[in-house]
């Protein structure tokens, strides 16, 4: 019997990786998105402690944060948003981009 090493499976993750950059800006989404809810959830329950809801919701967190009146959660949950949202724009736009380069390629 000879003994052969077995090839060694490629992971997907590094698949996406190595494929394209639609993949990679996806999963800096992914991440920038649970930075979001975590930092959501601890101005939550920092409301619950100082009594203070107003302030911890979303939208009007996001709105103190730009009014100058801002703590380092604040600065971090609005670059991950900005982060978020720029990097699904960015996915999508590449992933139009090869399928309308794949359509164009298969005509000629």
């Amino acid at each position: 019997m000879i003994l052969t090493p077995k090839k060694q499976k490629k992971s997907r993750l590094k698949n996406i990786f190595k494929c394209c950059y639609a993949g990679k800006l996806a999963i800096i989404a992914v991440l920038s998105l649970f930075i979001n809810v975590m930092v959501y959830f601890i101005q939550y329950f920092r409301g619950i402690y100082t009594g203070n809801y107003s302030h911890y919701f979303l939208i009007a967190h996001v709105f103190k944060g730009f009014s100058g009146n801002v703590d380092l959660v604040g600065i971090i949950f609005i670059i991950s948003k900005i982060i978020f949202l720029v990097s699904i724009v960015l996915a999508f736009a590449f992933e139009l981009l090869i399928r309308i380069y794949d359509v164009f390629s298969k005509e000629n």
